[in-house]
C-alpha cells in the first residue's frame, strides 16, 4: 500500500495542567515536529463545574468522551487518547524521515516491552492521582468525600513510583545525554514525576535512582516550554489548579 503525506491540520486541544496533554506536546517537541499543532487551551470536567467544564460542548465535537487531549483534525475529525495521539506523532515524525527512537518492532527484546509498559504504568498513575484531585476539590465539598477512596488511588500511585525506581535500577530507564532524543517512556515518567510535584505527592524518599533520572530530564526544552504554569504560547496561567 502507497503512503500517502497528511496535510491536515492540526490542532492539539489542551489545558497546561493536564499532565496527558503535557506528554503529547513533550513527545511532539522531542520529535521536532510541534510545529506542526496549533495550541488551543480548555477548561473541560467530568460534572458541570463553573470554571473547569466551560468548553465540553467544544471538544465533545471532536472526541465524544469531552476529555483532553483531543487532536482536532481539520474541522471534522479528531483522535483522542494520549497514547492514540502519541502513536499518530511518532508516524508523522517516521513520515517525514525522523527517526524515532523506541518505535521499532523488538518482538522477544524484554527492555523494549518494559519500556512499552512504562507509559502504561504513568497513565495509571496519572488516572489514580486525577481521581484524588477530583475527590479533593469537588466531591468534598459536596459532602462526598471519601478517605478510603483517596487512599486507594495514593496506593496506586505509590506502588507505581516503586515500579519506575525498580525500570532505573535495572536499567530499563536511563539518564539521557544532551544530544539524545527522549522516547514517549522518558516523556511520561517526567510528565508524572512533574504532576505529582505540583500535587505536593511526596516521591523521593523511596526513589533516590528515579530523583536523579528526574533532576536530568528537568533541563530539557521539552519539559521547560511545556511547564504547566503556563499556557504553551507563554501566557501565566493561575486558575483551575488541580
Amino acid at each position: 500500500m502507497t503512503s500517502t503525506k497528511d496535510n491536515s491540520s492540526y490542532t492539539l486541544i489542551y489545558h497546561p495542567f493536564s499532565p496527558f496533554a503535557r506528554k503529547v506536546f513533550m513527545y511532539a517537541i522531542e520529535l521536532g515536529i510541534s510545529e506542526l499543532f496549533t495550541l488551543r487551551k480548555v477548561v473541560v470536567a467530568p460534572v458541570h463545574y463553573p470554571g473547569w467544564s466551560d468548553d465540553v460542548p467544544f471538544v465533545g465535537a471532536f472526541n465524544p468522551l469531552a476529555k483532553i487531549p483531543t487532536l482536532a483534525i481539520g474541522q471534522d475529525d479528531g483522535f483522542f487518547g494520549s497514547a492514540t495521539i502519541c502513536a499518530y506523532v511518532s508516524a508523522l515524525a517516521r513520515q517525514r524521515g525522523i527517526n524515532v527512537v523506541g518505535d521499532e518492532s523488538a518482538a522477544v527484546d524484554r527492555v523494549f516491552w518494559r519500556r512499552r509498559t512504562i507509559e502504561a504504568c504513568v497513565d495509571g498513575m496519572l488516572d489514580a492521582e486525577i481521581l484524588v484531585a477530583y475527590e479533593q476539590r469537588i466531591r468534598k465539598e459536596k459532602g462526598l468525600y471519601m478517605d478510603s477512596w483517596v487512599e486507594g488511588q495514593r496506593q496506586k500511585v505509590q506502588r507505581g513510583i516503586s515500579r519506575l525506581e525498580q525500570e532505573c535500577q535495572r536499567g530499563s530507564l536511563k539518564v539521557l545525554g544532551a544530544h539524545e532524543r527522549a522516547d514517549i517512556a522518558d516523556c511520561a515518567v517526567a510528565v508524572v514525576l512533574g504532576f505529582l510535584d505540583i500535587r505536593e505527592v511526596e516521591w523521593r524518599s523511596t526513589a533516590p535512582g528515579l530523583d536523579s533520572w528526574y533532576e536530568s530530564v528537568k533541563q530539557r526544552p521539552s519539559f521547560l516550554q511545556t511547564n504547566p504554569l503556563a499556557d504553551w504560547t507563554g501566557k501565566p496561567e493561575e486558575k483551575n489548579r488541580l
